[in-house]
């Protein structure tokens, strides 16, 4: 449980109070687990198989699960928990955001988040459920926007600890980097991890006025990931092209692409043939 603390003037919410996407996706999920608790047993394991998030069911087609698993809780405090972060920190983001872009936010960190639990932790027979990858993605953001915000916890719903909201999204990160391979408790520390990285990363470019223009945040999140691919592949590139420059060219290879060329056009080449055309051609100017 935490509080936010303003100054010196309390503690609580962004100025409007909750927005009206904060206060859906509240209803909707507590909405979702009361059903889910009323129902039989064999019908509740049935739609957290169609509705969790699997590798098996992700392998069968069900793409959805990747969205529908942050609306499943497996208990009263786990929903709790994920509920009251969302409380005390989605209305402030949703009022920098807009509706749409926190909408678009909560559920993308979550969808990052389930994909990564399912390529770092995922067994062939876990279910992923719960909002979590979500609401840390919501903490990220928050931290990066307001790193220094003063942030009360109170661990185990007792004891009270003060802290950045930076200092808390470390921390938070730190543990979860380091129970990673675990899943301890039945934690999923890697959708907690991913979440609340995409969420982080995307709250500083936020800041800094690098993205959030127009286009809204899913073009902001190409935009960040397609910046981060492009310098790994400049990087690449320049010793690839060295590497390249520097091998001997096979002419009579060159002779044969070229009547490839000739007879199908530059459309029926492969990759490869075309590097080594490529080649020929910098090493002959």
């Amino acid at each position: 449980m935490w509080q936010q603390h303003r100054g010196f003037g309390g503690f609580g919410m962004a100025p409007g109070g909750i927005g009206p996407v904060t206060r859906r996706l509240l209803l909707i999920t507590v909405g979702i687990f009361v059903v889910d608790f009323l129902l039989p047993l064999q019908a509740s394991i049935w739609i957290q198989g169609k509705f969790g998030l699997s590798r098996d069911g992700i392998s069968s087609g069900m793409l959805w699960q990747v969205v529908t698993y942050s609306f499943l809780h497996g208990g009263f405090w786990h929903l709790f928990g994920n509920m009251l972060g969302l409380y005390f920190f989605g209305g402030e983001i949703e009022q920098r955001l807009g509706s749409r872009r926190f909408l678009l936010l909560y559920l993308g960190c979550g969808a990052l988040g389930g994909l990564g639990w399912l390529l770092l932790s995922a067994g062939t027979r876990s279910v992923c459920i719960g909002a979590s990858a979500s609401v840390f993605g919501v903490l990220g953001t928050f931290a990066a926007l307001y790193p220094r915000r003063q942030i009360t916890l109170l661990v185990f719903y007792v004891l009270p600890v003060t802290l950045s909201a930076r200092k808390l999204v470390l921390i938070a990160g730190a543990v979860s980097l380091l129970l990673l391979r675990s899943d301890a408790g039945g934690i999923a520390h890697a959708a907690h991890l991913a979440g609340g990285a995409a969420g982080y990363v995307y709250g500083l470019r936020l800041g800094h006025g690098s993205y959030g223009g127009g286009g809204g945040m899913p073009r902001d999140l190409a935009r960040l990931f397609g910046d981060w691919r492009a310098r790994l592949r400049r990087g690449q590139f320049r010793v690839m092209r060295d590497v390249m420059d520097d091998a001997p060219v096979d002419w009579q290879e060159v002779d044969r692409i070229l009547a490839k060329v000739r007879a199908l056009g530059m459309g029926g080449l492969t990759r490869s043939e075309r590097d080594v055309l490529d080649r020929a051609s910098r090493q002959v100017r």
